[in-house]
């Protein structure tokens, strides 16, 4: 018990130093909320995917593939095509809206005060989805180590609070691409155990057909009454991770970047990444289903399911490095939490906050010191909000698997908000107002499907062919649309299309010192892995440790190395 303390402990301290180090960055609040756009494309893009996967990946997405096997496939496959279209051009039509916030362009495409509703409603649903997380997160600790669920929650936030509240955006991109060393190396590590375990993939399969399960674990399941896992769910499943990723709140990350071309390689390497992580983030689950489905059902757990992956950890690690596994949760989830802290404070101060000032009578302060504290303040009154809906979560969320809590939130709350979002973005020719029709439409939606008791995924399904309907009606009006609104309409398109120029428009770049630091941090810690090889494990234990702590230290060496490169040639 005490070594879980001191690797968990040792990893709050590494998160907290990692704000005190970006800390310097952060010279006002654009700094703050979106690295000056000075950030690299390899920070970026393991920023994205980590904040896309989060403890949901490990916890509610591995129940269902506990359940269901291969079917959670089918949201990692849609997300690669949506990296392609990334890729392709969006990535940088994302950055050359040249914005601090998500906000901003859905102002510019849909009007102010469409705006102003976005972003109070937005705010609300992403707290909501960071108390889920940050719920599911305790939930993990919680099976593996036994610490109360609540105070892990209050922990967590305050830890995620501090290294937001001191580094900003540049923390939050540089905790990300560090844990993800961590991430990875831990799920491949379990991954390989898990395989090992069955008798490699031969075993598995023919675990499968022994089991009975051909039909449960096919992607496309057939023949359940409640059409779960059936081809209306993946579809429902992939129109809800078109609009998250696709649609106008899906940049965030890329407002980052230094130009379109380094979104782009983003885009790419989350892209790339993303398809290595589908073959290692789900064979524990199944694996588990295979191997200990009836330990699993006799523990205290509403939806053993839930807990697979945390259950394969406690089976299969070496000593010592089941707390690192959980390090390896606190990584995916907390990666969204600073994301939706970090966002949401821009969304208020650079959205918001001027528009309640002249609400009130008052001049919008602008000067950067007021801005920056403002933005700080904010975080915190979030971080509140996120913690105490975690708790609410932990009192309440009992008698349901954790993926179709997520997915019921989604289909009702986020398929309305994210619609207009999407279709405003590759559908020109529509009035501002269009946005409000097609949130209303989907909002009616909503009603209707939870008064009739409609399943999470025709839900989306429903929202989905009625949001689109309205969009696409309010063409009709296009012709009849103000010349000032077209213009404006026009000048939005040709700027989100036209090539940043980095020099004029930002400045001088810092990838030496992003380099650098970065490289020193994931040297430490590789160190500290390394430190692992001094507990009694039998020798292969101490090759799996030794493989991990190889490849954060290898990973430091280069990126330490290129910096010192870059300021030699400098000189």
């Amino acid at each position: 018990m005490l070594l879980n303390y001191i690797v968990i402990g040792f990893y709050f301290v590494f998160l907290a130093s990692i704000g005190m180090v970006f800390k310097r960055l952060n010279r006002d609040e654009d700094d703050f909320f979106r690295a000056g756009s000075r950030s690299s494309w390899w920070m970026v893009g393991m920023s994205l995917l980590m904040s896309s996967i989060s403890t949901q990946t490990f916890i509610a997405n591995a129940g269902v593939a506990y359940r269901s096997g291969f079917s959670i496939w089918w949201i990692y496959i849609v997300n690669s095509l949506c990296g392609i279209v990334l890729v392709l051009g969006v990535a940088a039509w994302y950055r050359q809206a040249r914005v601090t916030t998500f906000a901003e362009i859905v102002r510019d495409r849909f009007g102010v005060s469409f705006q102003q509703c976005f972003t109070y409603y937005n705010i609300i649903c992403l707290v909501i989805f960071g108390g889920i997380g940050l719920f599911m997160l305790a939930l993990f600790t919680h099976s593996v180590f036994g610490f109360p669920i609540k105070l892990t929650i209050l922990a967590l936030g305050m830890i995620v609070l501090f290294y937001t509240l001191t580094g900003g955006n540049w923390a939050v991109l540089a905790a990300d691409f560090l844990q993800s060393l961590v991430l990875f190396s831990m799920a491949t590590l379990m991954a390989v155990l898990c395989l090992k375990h069955i008798g490699g993939i031969s075993g598995f399969l023919e675990a499968i057909r022994s089991a009975g399960l051909e039909n449960d674990f096919r992607m496309v399941t057939t023949g359940r009454s409640d059409g779960l896992y059936g081809i209306e769910w993946l579809i429902g499943v992939g129109i809800m991770q078109v609009y998250g990723i696709l649609g106008m709140q899906g940049g965030q990350r890329f407002f980052s970047c230094k130009d379109g071309r380094e979104a782009r390689k983003a885009a790419l390497l989350c892209t790339v990444a993303g398809l290595l992580g589908l073959v290692v983030y789900f064979i524990q689950p199944m694996v588990a289903r295979l191997m200990y489905a009836d330990e699993l059902a006799q523990m205290d757990v509403p939806n053993p399911g839930d807990i697979s992956y945390a259950f394969m950890a406690t089976k299969l690690l070496p000593f010592g490095f089941v707390p690192l596994m959980v390090v390896a949760m606190f990584s995916a989830q907390m990666s969204t939490m600073d994301t939706s802290l970090n966002a949401n404070a821009a969304l208020f101060v650079k959205n918001a906050y001027p528009a309640l000032a002249r609400l009130c009578g008052r001049t919008p302060r602008t000067d950067h010191r007021f801005l920056l504290r403002l933005g700080r303040v904010f975080t915190s009154l979030l971080a509140i909000g996120l913690v105490s809906c975690a708790l609410y979560f932990a009192s309440t969320a009992e008698g349901q698997g954790i993926f179709e809590l997520i997915f019921r939130f989604s289909a009702l709350l986020i398929t309305p908000l994210f619609m207009p979002l999407f279709f405003g973005y590759f559908i020109r020719k529509t009035p501002m107002w269009s946005g409000w029709v097609c949130f209303g439409a989907g909002m009616v939606g909503s009603v209707v499907g939870t008064a009739i008791e409609l399943p999470s995924f025709r839900q989306a399904l429903v929202n989905s062919v009625i949001g689109f309907l309205a969009f696409i009606s309010t063409r009709l009006f296009w012709n009849k649309t103000s010349v000032a609104s077209r213009e404006k309409l026009a000048e939005f398109f040709t700027r989100i299309h036209t090539p940043v120029n980095f020099e004029e428009e930002v400045g001088e770049a810092n990838d030496a010192q992003q380099l650098t630091l970065i490289g020193i941090l994931a040297l430490f810690l590789g160190g500290f892995v390394a430190l692992f090889l001094l507990l009694p494990n039998p020798a292969s234990a101490r090759g799996y440790i030794a493989s991990v702590a190889t490849l954060i230290l290898l990973v430091g060496s280069v990126l330490f190395s290129l910096g010192r490169k870059m300021n030699r040639n400098a000189d």
